[in-house]
């Protein structure tokens, strides 16, 4: 009975999946399925994996990739520290830190500053150094220190970090995709989110996605229709003193209305 209603159950979303993709369904349920588990699988290995002295890297990408995640996973964010080359322009030695690492520069804010930025460097010494094996062109890791003299982020913060926080080309994408479609930002980020399973699982916060769109309309702007709007008021204040312009932006940085003041020069 237990194996019928097993059996009756998997009938069902096979069903629903045939209905929601009609190509491949199946094929394309169980492959996921069993990446999911593989992936599962080394996340564990993962896990238990720490930087030791004498670990080994193909590349110094692979070993910052290995940092990165390492960090994600031990709940600190991660920088790139120094970097060595020989003679022959090859790197030979490079170095990962956490981002607390160093000290603050001094402060050029002047006395009436009430609300400083939050303490970011704080002398953390966890890193790890690699250097270039030349007889097997690999790099490995000769100085590792796991102390930190601060608390980690739990494990349900770690991907508000900024070192872990990034638009991928297609998530980027796909924000220009819903911008051009006239979709708010926070629809659309919640829309990303539920599909890539939760905030936590999306790479990006929701300022990086406005961060994002705001450089790209400053770049546009530049030669936009906006832009060369904006570039003809400001020859006009230089060609007629009277002239006056004042522009309005919504809350999307677009702009909404404008406002002229001038008297025509005889």
């Amino acid at each position: 009975m237990e194996r019928n209603e097993n059996q009756s159950r998997q009938d069902d979303e096979d069903d629903f999946l045939k209905m929601m993709f009609p190509t491949g369904a199946n094929m394309e349920y169980q492959i996921l399925e069993q990446s999911t588990g593989a992936e599962e699988e080394s996340d564990r290995r993962f896990i238990a994996s720490i930087p030791l002295e004498g670990m080994e890297f193909q590349t110094i990408e692979e070993a910052w990739i290995y940092w990165q995640g390492y960090g994600r996973k031990m709940g600190f964010g991660v920088r790139k520290h120094y970097l060595n080359k020989g003679k022959d322009n090859v790197v030979t030695s490079r170095g990962f830190v956490c981002n607390k690492e160093g000290q603050r520069g001094k402060d050029k804010r002047d006395h009436l500053t009430k609300v400083g930025r939050a303490e970011t460097r704080m002398g953390c010494n966890a890193r790890m150094g690699i250097k270039l094996i030349r007889k097997t062109g690999k790099y490995r890791v000769y100085d590792f220190v796991a102390e930190h003299n601060h608390e980690l982020h739990k494990l349900e913060c770690v991907h508000m970090m900024r070192s872990v926080r990034k638009l991928s080309d297609v998530q980027a994408f796909e924000v220009n995709l819903a911008d051009d479609a006239g979709l708010t930002q926070k629809l659309s980020h919640n829309f990303f989110s539920i599909q890539a399973g939760g905030k936590e699982n999306l790479g990006f916060l929701r300022v990086d996605q406005n961060n994002y769109l705001r450089t790209k309309r400053q770049r546009a702007s530049v030669y936009g229709e906006g832009g060369s709007l904006l570039r003809y008021f400001e020859n006009q204040v230089l060609q007629n003193p009277s002239f006056f312009y004042a522009v309005q932006l919504d809350k999307e940085e677009l702009i909404t209305n404008i406002f002229l003041i001038y008297n025509r020069l005889p």
